[in-house]
């Protein structure tokens, strides 16, 4: 049974709250149903939905919605929009059809990441869903290389929304709420649907970590309407929002980037997305270091999850040594892991250290601790 919060009014709110705008629908529908004791973070997202533990229980265990409408949401049209995407990013897209989604990376000039995207292949236009605050940089790199393509570039947060749904009955929440028409939902196959005559899109797909994911996408204000039938279904398929702080211990857990890791900082070789490349196609920007790093095999450092043997401040930058004090990494996130007080982190650490069972030095201040390698992914 959903817990009744106590609402704490200097947090609903925060300054930069227009920031997060196309999310108020939904924070308002919370409120009306009880939901009084949220979080919000420094960027408008929904932190904590009341107790970040118990989400963090039920993101192992249970069936979860997430509210990820802060994901930059670009819509492109134009008769050109498939061979202007498969000569700027990294993938081979230009022979993509309709319903059919795929992940491509922009990288710039130095073949360092910009971002990573799910392309969508919708029945009139395409959807660039990128990650958090990259809206105005993709923008941006889109129409900057923009000639005379048949390609239009528009924004979407302002009046559309995005939810994620995971967790093992989660077809079955999705059949209960839009019935036999996404009985046939599988990854990798978008859905077009209604709900009370408004439409919306399922976007299914299997993430890096293995797990099924579906994408809800559509206008703001009716996509309130399928979270509310989600509500009232929890009799038959019982589900719980989560927010970032149980979600960032999850993917830390998994090792799946975030805004911390793609970045211009790194390569998609650093970011072990070497499956969203295409090696065959031809040029695209930053093609040449990408395939000089491959050919020559010039990757310096990968990402790499690590386990504390001591307790550290969480979500830290830290830097990682090796025996002789030399610096060989960093760890860009970090958390406590869900059902355990142990500190996990995420970062990239040098190839001669990055081997599974590795230890290694982490500095936090003056004090020196130890920390575990550990591969994603490897069991």
């Amino acid at each position: 049974m959903r817990e009744i919060c106590i609402f704490r009014t200097t947090k609903i709110i925060p300054q930069n709250y227009h920031i997060m705008d196309q999310n108020r629908f939904f924070i308002q529908y919370l409120r009306s149903k009880g939901f009084l004791n949220l979080e919000l973070n420094e960027s408008g997202l929904i932190e904590t939905y009341g107790d970040s533990a118990i989400e963090a229980e039920t993101l192992q265990s249970g069936t979860v919605c997430r509210e990820i409408s802060a994901k930059a949401l670009i819509q492109l049209k134009g008769t050109d929009t498939l061979d202007f995407l498969h000569r700027i990013s990294t993938n081979e897209v230009n022979g993509m059809l309709p319903r059919q989604m795929k992940y491509t990376l922009f990288v710039n000039e130095k073949g360092r990441l910009l971002d990573r995207t799910l392309l969508v292949y919708l029945q009139d236009s395409f959807l660039l869903i990128g990650n958090e605050e990259r809206a105005k940089l993709l923008k941006f790199w889109l129409t900057r290389y923009i000639i005379n393509d048949d390609v239009t570039v528009s924004g979407m947060n302002e009046e559309f929304s995005l939810f994620e749904f995971m967790g093992d009955q989660v077809l079955a929440l999705m059949i209960l709420v839009f019935g036999d028409a996404v009985k046939n939902l599988r990854p990798g196959v978008v859905v077009s649907t209604e709900f009370n005559h408004q439409e919306c899109v399922l976007i299914p797909f299997t993430e890096k970590d293995g797990t099924l994911r579906i994408w809800l996408y559509g206008r703001s204000v009716p996509l309130i309407n399928i979270i509310n039938a989600c509500m009232e279904g929890q009799t038959m398929v019982p589900f719980s929002f989560v927010g970032e702080k149980a979600y960032n211990s999850y993917r830390i857990a998994k090792g799946l980037p975030g805004v911390n890791e793609i970045n211009d900082q790194y390569n998609p070789h650093e970011l072990l997305f070497k499956d969203e490349i295409s090696f065959s196609k031809g040029c695209y920007i930053g093609q040449e270091v990408i395939a000089r790093l491959e050919t020559y095999n010039k990757v310096q450092k990968y990402l790499r999850t690590f386990h504390f043997m001591e307790n550290i401040p969480e979500d830290k930058e830290l830097k990682l040594y090796n025996e002789e004090n030399e610096e060989i990494g960093q760890i860009t996130s970090s958390a406590k892991a869900p059902r355990s007080n142990m500190h996990i982190g995420l970062g990239f650490i040098r190839n001669t250290h990055a081997s599974e069972g590795t230890e290694v030095f982490v500095r936090n201040g003056n004090d020196l601790g130890k920390v575990v390698v550990k591969i994603p992914g490897k069991s």
